[in-house]
């Protein structure tokens, strides 16, 4: 895999809030830059599909994508609002904490996180995805990115692992492909992306190529979905040896390696 790619970063969000603004100066201290590896360059207004690897995926790439301010991230929009944003924390990050310590992140999700989460979801370019109306409106603003040339970047993920690499998708994001095409007649290119934080890279493999087959939707979905997971799972076994940052927030000492190609990653 060839570094055929630019980081075209840029001095980021001038006009975002101060607060923003800092830490986009102060969390690369801390937070090892990323560098970007791909098979071919790289066509803008793409989607570019991810492991999650805990935290890493959305924050790599909000930081080092490429032009930090021509990419939009998904977002699951429970974060966006304060209304949901510490429910969701208990359930989808802090579900697997110790009954000893699981009070002191009920009250973190309930004072800091639940005002913090959504000041910054809201302030560093997400397109909030909702699972009832209003994903229509999710995916109107993603087809007004991508035909404006700007990527789009979505971690997948559910629960059900299918190796030991990546999980299975929810599939429906690919939806956004037929709309796009129906919209304005262009292909959409889905970009694999293997999200590697032993060697602080994103490495991006050759796009699926949609271009308006929707004779049969529904099959036509489940082959771009696995075409991604494959395709990232055959990167990650391709690097050397190390281990897999799962999706799950469980003990480091239960990470599998990239090689351990008989075993599934659980919770």
């Amino acid at each position: 895999m060839k570094n055929t790619s630019k980081n075209k970063v840029e001095k980021p969000f001038y006009d975002k809030p101060l607060f923003i603004r800092f830490l986009y100066k102060i969390l690369p201290i801390f937070y090892k830059k990323y560098t970007i590896e791909s098979e071919e360059e790289i066509v803008d207004g793409s989607i570019f599909v991810g492991n999650h690897s805990l935290a890493n995926g959305p924050l790599s790439t909000t930081l080092y994508f490429r032009n930090v301010n021509h990419r939009y991230i998904w977002t699951t929009g429970n974060v966006c609002d304060r209304k949901t944003a510490a429910d969701y924390a208990m359930e989808d990050f802090w579900r697997n904490k110790s009954k000893l310590t699981k009070w002191f992140y009920y009250i973190l999700a309930h004072t800091i996180f639940k005002w913090l989460a959504p000041f910054l979801f809201n302030n560093v370019n997400t397109i909030p995805v909702y699972k009832d109306i209003r994903l229509r409106k999710t995916f109107q603003m993603t087809m007004e990115k991508m035909n404006n040339k700007e990527d789009i970047i979505i971690f997948p993920e559910y629960r059900q692992a299918k190796n030991n690499i990546v999980n299975y998708f929810q599939e429906h994001f690919i939806d956004v492909a037929r709309m796009y095409y129906k919209k304005y007649q262009q292909p959409v290119l889905f970009y694999p992306m293997y999200v590697c934080p032993k060697f602080k890279k994103l490495y991006i493999g050759k796009p699926y190529v949609y271009q308006g087959d929707d004779s049969n939707w529904d099959e036509t979905r489940k082959e771009i979905c696995a075409y991604l997971e494959d395709g990232i799972t055959k990167i990650g076994r391709s690097l050397p040896e190390h281990k897999v940052v799962p999706y799950y927030n469980i003990s480091k000492k239960n990470w599998l390696s990239n090689k351990d190609i008989d075993k599934v990653q659980t919770e």
